[in-house]
């Protein structure tokens, strides 16, 4: 049956009385928030205190670590080298699907390089998952590590590709779609440790050969600033051991701050990440730390902040850090109209994988299965239902 208009309408109209009171409320927050920032923007060493106070307390704590810029920073663009490389690399994935007649998965890979002077390059690079790949450890592949696999092929053929430009006497900046951090913790699974591991040898490999490498995050909705500033007031109400739980700031974003402070094209003051999960990338090597500054890539009249992790190895380096911003900025220019990096979406277009592309791949699987003289599976008769609504 369709949906319901009617009764979504209804609710719609009672969760929404109350709109005007949580605007205001999100208000007064946000400028307790912004006053918590300017009194604090010079005070980094009694907030590192405080962090490591904190940290013995609330191990799952996530929030910023000050640098030793000022919180509340607005550092201008500057100008850019004449010559510089952008690669931009996007993955996308067909998850395995017992319900079909043949199990497999994809991992697609593009890549777009930029060079000034010359002509963009492109690639795509597929990968077919078939058999025991579809089940480490004897368990069948998750999203998390499929995900994972694909994070770290975007991260290896930006490598390949640099290390092929490395000759080129210019800047060489990697960019990839989303965060540097990665949310699935590697824990007791071999398979995913070792994944992680990988991951991080790319990342070195990147710091040795001197290449700049960053994530993008679009419309950020994290608030690690803002649980920063939380510290300090739950440490005026004595209620330290309540970090992460209690939430006195809850509802005001980091965008919200930095779209007040930012003009078009500034940067924020470099952050670093503290969390379990960003813990990880440092412990054998402290340059491999994450770090994130935000950015305004709209106007003046429509501000729109994106949020931009690099490792400590670039965030050590003002020239590479600005950089970054610089290179950034001009990509977004050239999607003017709703901000995002060219290369990027490139990149996304390169690497896309449609759905009919998934019946192409399945029948060629099926006609080499059926080829060695063996029959594919049989569709489940839950998917032969869901085929022939698809069909009505």
């Amino acid at each position: 049956m369709p949906v319901n208009f009617q009764q979504i309408r209804e609710q719609i109209q009672q969760k929404l009385t109350q709109l005007e009171s949580r605007t205001q409320e999100k208000q007064d927050l946000l400028e307790k928030a912004l006053n918590l920032l300017e009194e604090y923007s010079q005070k980094q060493n009694d907030l590192r205190e405080l962090l490591n106070q904190v940290s013995h307390l609330a191990s799952n704590l996530r929030c910023a670590e000050p640098s030793d810029e000022a919180l509340n920073g607005s550092f201008d663009e500057q100008p850019a080298p004449e010559h510089w490389i952008l690669l931009a690399a996007d993955g996308s994935q067909i998850a395995p699907d017992p319900h079909r007649a043949v199990e497999f998965g994809v991992i697609n890979t593009g890549l777009f390089a930029f060079q000034t002077g010359a002509s963009p390059l492109e690639r795509v690079k597929s990968e077919m998952l078939l058999f025991d790949e579809l089940y480490p450890n004897h368990v069948p592949l998750g999203e998390e590590m499929l995900a994972l696999q694909r994070d770290l092929r975007e991260r290896g053929l930006l490598l390949t590709q640099a290390l092929e430009f490395r000759q080129k006497e210019c800047p060489l900046i990697t960019l990839t779609d989303g965060p540097l951090e990665l949310y699935r913790q590697p824990q007791q699974d071999d398979t995913l440790q070792k994944a992680f591991e990988d991951y991080l040898s790319v990342l070195s490999q990147m710091k040795k050969e001197g290449i700049i490498t960053a994530g993008y995050v679009d419309r950020p909705r994290s608030d690690y600033v803002v649980s920063l500033l939380e510290l300090v007031i739950l440490r005026e109400a004595q209620s330290l051991r309540d970090a992460g739980k209690k939430r006195p700031l809850w509802g005001v974003r980091d965008v919200d701050l930095f779209s007040r402070i930012l003009a078009p094209g500034a940067r924020s003051a470099l952050f670093g990440i503290h969390s379990l999960s960003a813990k990880r990338f440092s412990m054998d090597d402290e340059d491999l730390a994450l770090c994130f500054f935000y950015l305004n890539v709209g106007k003046q009249e429509n501000p729109y902040i994106v949020r931009v992790e690099i490792p400590r190895f670039v965030a050590k380096h003002a020239d590479r850090v600005a950089l970054v911003q610089s290179i950034l900025l001009d990509q977004c220019r050239q999607l003017s109209a709703h901000p995002y990096p060219y290369a990027l979406h490139r990149a996304h277009e390169i690497a896309v994988v449609h759905y009919d592309e998934r019946q192409v791949l399945e029948n060629m699987l099926a006609m080499e299965i059926r080829r060695r003289g063996a029959e594919p599976g049989q569709v489940s008769h839950k998917q032969s239902h869901k085929d022939n609504i698809s069909r009505r």
